[in-house]
């Protein structure tokens, strides 16, 4: 099989990026952004940058949600 794979065949992706929130509340969001390696580019980390964004952004909406429809 062409590519980085596991022994059961998956393929293994060498940029992989994460970023988890938790709040006092239990409210958790965890963003995973992979990238193959035939797509990643020269400043690919910034990729990192990305996913935290992309975590805050959700708490944000989530928040934003709770105030106009308490529970």
């Amino acid at each position: 099989m062409p590519g980085n794979r596991d022994d059961d065949g998956r393929p293994i992706e060498p940029y992989v990026f994460e970023s988890t929130v938790t709040q006092p509340d239990g409210i958790r969001v965890q963003v995973v952004i992979t990238v193959p390696s035939r797509a990643a580019w020269s400043d690919v980390r910034e990729t990192a940058e990305i996913a935290q964004m992309a975590t805050n952004h959700a708490l944000t909406q989530i928040d934003r949600c709770k105030e106009r429809v308490p529970f």
